[in-house]
């Protein structure tokens, strides 16, 4: 929800980046509740005055931050279905394995909080969950996708989030096989 378009000018791209960055570091370092647009120019090296210019409140640098790294990979016209899902798993392998888990716990903490966040944390996420559940129909039209999916994903935040034992892109053949078959 940033103010201002960032346009082409690089300085605003990188200030931007660096704001973002920082955000989410003190979100996981502070939690929702103590994260403040003073902790966030100070880690970003930036001026105070330079976030609000972009940003009305702590929300929207979340939420401007979080839309900046909501990215998954691209499908590919010459990916096979299944290709995809193992792209997709493995991504998500990528992002839980190191501090994006840690990330997603602060976000999920801070959804708890703010019923405006939580809506737009849940809608992004369910955007990746559709686009798993759609590539897993597309590998395996004989199964319930949903629940597939769901398997998949579960898998990698239960062995990342609970277990503390993140599963590795080099595990992401082997769990599409034992969710979908061989």
């Amino acid at each position: 929800m940033s103010v201002a378009n960032t346009g082409t000018d690089p300085r605003v791209v990188e200030s931007h980046r660096r704001v973002y960055e920082a955000a989410m570091a003190e979100l996981v370092e502070v939690g929702y509740g103590g994260l403040t647009i003073d902790a966030i120019a100070s880690r970003a090296g930036v001026a105070r005055s330079t976030v609000y210019r972009h940003w009305r409140s702590v929300r929207d640098v979340v939420v401007s931050a979080l839309e900046a790294r909501s990215t998954q990979p691209p499908p590919q016209p010459a990916h096979a279905p299944r290709e995809r899902v193992v792209a997709l798993v493995g991504h998500l392998i990528e992002a839980l394995g190191g501090p994006g888990g840690s990330l997603a716990i602060a976000l999920a903490g801070a959804a708890e909080a703010d019923p405006e966040l939580a809506r737009i944390h849940h809608a992004d996420s369910a955007r990746r969950f559709g686009a798993l559940v759609d590539a897993v129909a597309g590998a395996a039209p004989d199964i319930d996708a949903r629940l597939a999916a769901s398997a998949l994903a579960g898998a990698v935040a239960y062995r990342r989030l609970v277990l503390g034992e993140p599963l590795t892109t080099a595990d992401t053949e082997a769990l599409v096989a034992t969710v979908l078959g061989p």
